[in-house]
């Protein structure tokens, strides 16, 4: 089953969300992101596509949010170590009192890129979001990395950005590990359903390159074997058949 496929059945168990949305598709991991209708706090209008180049950590919240309030003095000091990178960390609120949003800028001396969507949900909808603080990372040409990023308190949050690991999504039954490079998959690439290793192979500059072992899902056994070049099949292909 494919990872798509995993995240499709996870989001329709879950039901309607707190925000009352309708059946929406689901996002997944390489999706472009839906834009927002937002503007800054000078009330001038954003758009996502002013980040292209950028790899965009989103950071969903409200200022009646405790926990969201709790990640505050930690972005603010990932934003710091990020001085002068390729990424952008932006904040989105759909909050309709703007004049108590910025209040809470001022007050948390909140810089960067924040943005108000005066009440307007559609990017809340569109990704399916229950309960906040949520992040969200895209890569430079606004695809999807991560449907649901550690937080700046998270110490993986930091390594990931770096590069030194990437955990491409964190669901409790499917997930994937996988490194990136320039918004490609690019190095080891696993992917696990409920704890056991399904897929294990890597990909160069986006494109599936050397050995995947396809495992199955109920045990973890060995089900196939495919050599790939450059994004295509190399060689002869392997089945494996176990009895129970």
């Amino acid at each position: 089953m494919s990872i798509r496929i995993l995240f499709i059945c996870l989001f329709a168990l879950l039901g309607v969300n707190s925000f009352g949305e309708e059946k929406l598709d689901s996002l997944k991991i390489g999706d472009k992101s839906p834009d927002f209708n937002a503007t800054d706090r000078d009330a001038k209008e954003f758009s996502l596509k002013s980040l292209k180049g950028k790899y965009v950590y989103i950071d969903v919240w409200a200022t009646w949010c405790g926990p969201c309030k709790r990640e505050i003095p930690f972005m603010k000091e990932l934003e710091k170590k990020f001085v002068g990178k390729k990424i952008a960390f932006v904040g989105i609120s759909s909050e309709k009192n703007r004049g108590k949003w910025l209040e809470m800028l001022r007050i948390q001396k909140m810089d960067g890129i924040q943005l108000n969507t005066g009440g307007d949900e559609s990017f809340i909808k569109a990704y399916k979001i229950r309960g906040i603080p949520r992040f969200i990372l895209l890569d430079k040409k606004g695809r999807i990395l991560n449907l649901s990023m550690t937080r700046p308190s998270d110490p993986k949050t930091e390594k990931a950005l770096n590069g030194e690991h990437r955990i491409i999504d964190g669901y409790h039954s499917a997930y994937v590990l996988a490194s990136f490079k320039d918004g490609f998959y690019d190095g080891g690439y696993k992917e696990y359903v409920d704890n056991i290793l399904i897929t294990e192979g890597s990909y160069k500059e986006g494109r599936k390159d050397g050995l995947f072992k396809i495992n199955s899902k109920f045990d973890g056994k060995l089900k196939e074997e495919k050599s790939y070049k450059e994004g295509k099949l190399d060689g002869t292909s392997k089945s494996y058949f176990t009895t129970g």
